[in-house]
């Protein structure tokens, strides 16, 4: 069994991993060199982010069916975890909430809802990334709400 967790940028930030992986596959000549090869990653990142916003969603609900195809294949029962953003916590649910609880739905899959969650502000790193006390929450949460529909690992 298996969560996929997913917050509404992801909707528009389908990476293809298309010359990134691997990262590196030789160590850097020093630091300069370092800072050079990660400037001109994120400058190649901001070319690749000027296709239509209805081309990245297409391309990401596309990824996703593959990878539910895959997980099927496997054997593998998935579930979908929505995690918002704080901002949208504050001030409502952003539209790519019911895309992909939607989705969940049409694949015929669990889904949960973290919103549902009251987490506050200072237990987040960022907009998105819980801190070490967010982990917490969302990990008793998740073991309350999500485990019973887990199976038990062999």
């Amino acid at each position: 069994t298996g969560l996929l967790v997913v917050s509404a940028h992801d909707l528009y930030d389908t990476p293809d991993f298309g010359g990134v992986v691997p990262y590196r596959v030789a160590a850097p000549f020093g630091a300069i060199d370092d800072a050079r090869l990660i400037i001109l990653d994120r400058l190649a990142q901001r070319e690749g982010s000027t296709q239509p916003i209805e081309t990245r969603r297409a391309l990401t609900i596309e990824a996703l069916d593959k990878m539910a195809a895959q997980f099927a294949r496997e054997g593998v029962m998935l579930s979908l975890v929505y995690h918002p953003t704080m901002t949208e916590r504050r001030q409502g649910m952003l539209p790519a909430r019911e895309v992909f609880l939607d989705w969940a739905t049409r694949h015929g899959l669990d889904s949960y809802d973290l919103g549902e969650l009251d987490i506050p502000k200072d237990a987040y790193r960022d907009d998105i990334h819980p801190a070490s006390e967010g982990a917490d929450i969302l990990a008793a949460w998740l073991a309350q709400v999500a485990a019973p529909n887990l199976e038990t690992c062999p």
